[in-house]
């Protein structure tokens, strides 16, 4: 008995599929890409260019509460009592985040958090 009459798929032939040569992929579709530099934004006004009205400015400060805020009136909250005291934070720069604002177009570039 030959081993090859058992097995009847040696006996078939398997066409091989070609490879595709020298293919192009044309695309008609065009794509715009916009590159962000990323600022360093600290807690003073810094000169830079305005992404949207492209001026050469110095960005305006406003002290906003943050999350560091509420927990610090929280904190002196529990330790005071209840006293007035909780709300020195609020008044603080140190204890607030600094949110750069460019003064011409009023666009909001960046929070600085502590």
């Amino acid at each position: 008995m030959n081993p090859q009459s058992y097995n009847p798929l040696l006996q078939q032939s398997v066409p091989f599929a070609q490879p595709l040569i020298n293919t192009q992929i044309t695309s008609h579709h065009s794509q715009n890409v916009i590159m962000q530099q990323s600022i360093a934004l600290g807690p003073d006004p810094i000169i830079m260019t305005c992404p949207r009205c492209h001026a050469s400015i110095k960005t305006a400060i406003s002290n906003v509460p943050s999350c560091g805020t509420h927990f610090m009136c929280l904190f002196i909250c529990i330790l005071s009592c209840g006293l007035g005291c909780c709300i020195i934070p609020y008044f603080m720069k140190s204890c607030q985040s600094q949110k750069h604002i460019c003064p011409n177009c009023e666009l909001a570039i960046g929070v600085y958090q502590r």
